[in-house]
């Protein structure tokens, strides 16, 4: 039997515009979070994420709680493996 694989970085990308995006329910947006953070644990891209609540404030803001709306409005960073295979 064949093993398919397909590339981590074009799922990283779609996970996080996903995640972005306010076109998603917070319970589809924690499938996604499930789904990527499966695939970047298991292919060793795991490099964390941060809330968007925190981005371009600069200033200090509370991390949001799993209960709140926005507790996963998030972006995974890109592992420094997906980025050295970039750029070849």
């Amino acid at each position: 039997m064949a093993k398919l694989t397909t590339p981590v970085k074009p799922l990283l990308e779609q996970a996080n515009s996903f995640l972005k995006s306010s076109n998603f329910s917070k319970e589809e947006k924690a499938g996604i979070c499930t789904m990527i953070e499966r695939v970047l644990h298991d292919s060793g891209n795991y490099s964390g994420f941060m809330f968007l609540r925190n981005v371009g404030t600069g200033v200090e803001v509370e991390a949001p709680r799993p209960n709140d709306n926005d507790y996963f409005d998030r972006v995974y960073f890109e592992s420094n493996l997906l980025r050295k295979k970039t750029l070849k």
